[in-house]
């Protein structure tokens, strides 16, 4: 931690992933009057911020505007860069094929943003991907997820949360559907069981096997 003494503001961290204290290490504000009208100001407040629990360095917005739209609005918007998250993209892909696990930490810059209709398709595209990757390009969904199921990549039940999921990603690209942000929680939850199911659990339960001491022929545990 820096020993030098700087202001303390409050922000989101995404690496400790909750509000913490944050050294503002520089600032640089902008002012903006209006032309005929002096006293109507917009004020841009730009700060480098870090994190003074795990040291992360951020990127701060205050934009403020003296003619507030409504009674409760104060007139000033906080945001920051990189965008706040509470969700992080698992461990776990990083063993995921380059192409599904490139294209799961898109979908979740896209949620970082708010862009859930972009989210959405994308988690379309990898149940998709992971349809094609074990069956096949062979014809509309339906045939592949029953393809699917009959080669035992997934149950039953899974088929119909898959199935779900996939037609919620539909609705987002061809109805111009924007999930809320508990649906598309919803959604990760459900493309990420498949994906760690199909590519990272199968593997890790092999390893498993292998490195499990045989039982003994004469029927002991």
């Amino acid at each position: 931690m820096n020993s030098k003494q700087y202001p303390v503001t409050r922000r989101f961290c995404n690496t400790c992933l909750g509000e913490t204290n944050h050294n503002v290490l520089a600032t640089r504000e902008k002012r903006t009057e209006a032309e005929k009208c002096p006293d109507i100001v917009w004020i841009d407040t730009y700060q480098l911020l870090e994190c003074r629990g795990c040291e992360a360095v951020c990127f701060g917005l205050e934009e403020f505007f003296s003619e507030a739209v409504a009674e409760d609005d104060p007139g000033t918007r906080v945001s920051r860069y990189p965008p706040p998250t509470k969700r992080r993209l698992p461990e776990w892909s990083n063993e995921l094929p380059e192409t599904f696990r490139d294209l799961l930490a898109e979908v979740y810059s896209a949620c970082a943003f708010d862009a859930r209709t972009l989210a959405a398709m994308g988690i379309r595209a990898l149940i998709d991907g992971v349809a094609n990757d074990k069956v096949g390009d062979n014809g509309n969904f339906k045939k592949k997820l029953e393809l699917l199921t009959a080669g035992e990549f997934l149950s039953s039940y899974q088929t119909e949360v898959i199935d779900a999921a996939f037609d919620a990603g539909s609705a987002s690209m061809h109805r111009a559907f924007r999930p809320s942000s508990d649906v598309l929680t919803k959604l990760l939850d459900i493309v990420e069981h498949l994906l760690q199911g199909t590519y990272v659990l199968k593997r890790v339960a092999n390893d498993l096997k292998k490195a499990t001491p045989k039982r003994p022929k004469n029927g002991g545990s």
